[in-house]
């Protein structure tokens, strides 16, 4: 009597579920990278269900994204507190908390040293800018001009509409991802120095008035549009 021969039970190729939730738990953004764990559970399944390859590459996508997750998140906070809305809105803290009188939390919002001989020249700059234009209201960015990065990349020139209680001043300021310091490159998000007006601009520090700038008109301003972010 002839035996019966068994048949061959062949593999399928690898899951495409587990690939891609490999891939995508490698991503920067944690909505792209938080999508790895559903997809590696469907890796998974396949990999049970129809005999297929990939756990591993499955349980890798999974486990990394429950990692990087949490790491991206925090790291997407930290980056819009610490420098896109600084950026966004200019040294528009600084010089409020100025204008009311809090000279070293505006000098905190630059660089360079701070001693009592810059507090008297800082408290010089806001009460300039106050009899000039009164106090500020609200910075936006004026998007007419394109922003001008350093050779490193680590600072940028913004151009801003700096409006005031008397009216709306184009002006200029270096925003500073990174420094100089005496231990090398540091992380700073600050303001390295702001100008503001045109023929005659009020510049912090005082040594900035001496950068080459291109004279700024001011223009179009639509006073119905929603500034970038209120004095209120």
């Amino acid at each position: 009597m002839t035996e019966a021969i068994a048949p061959v039970v062949r593999r399928g190729g690898i899951s495409a579920w587990a690939v891609v939730s490999l891939v995508v738990s490698l991503g920067f953004c944690p909505l792209v990278t938080v999508c790895a764990i559903p997809l590696g559970i469907l890796g998974l399944r396949d990999v049970r269900v129809n005999g297929r390859k990939g756990k591993t590459a499955a349980w890798i996508g999974i486990i990394i994204a429950l990692v990087v997750t949490p790491l991206t998140t925090w790291f997407m906070f930290w980056w819009n507190a610490e420098v896109r809305i600084p950026l966004r809105d200019g040294p528009m803290v600084a010089i409020q908390s100025g204008m009311a009188g809090l000279i070293p939390e505006f000098e905190s919002g630059f660089l360079g040293p701070v001693d009592e001989s810059t507090g008297i020249e800082a408290a010089r700059f806001i009460a300039t800018l106050r009899d000039r234009w009164g106090p500020l209201e609200s910075i936006r960015q004026d998007d007419s001009r394109m922003p001008e990065f350093s050779d490193n990349g680590w600072s940028v020139r913004m151009a801003y509409i700096f409006k005031f209680q008397k009216e709306s001043v184009p002006g200029e300021a270096e925003f500073c991802v990174f420094s100089e310091t005496d231990s090398g490159m540091g992380f700073a998000a600050r303001f390295g120095w702001v100008m503001i007006g045109t023929d005659d601009p009020v510049a912090w520090p005082p040594s900035a008035a001496s950068q080459e700038r291109t004279r700024l008109e001011l223009r179009e301003y639509d006073e119905s549009e929603e500034p970038a972010a209120d004095g209120g």
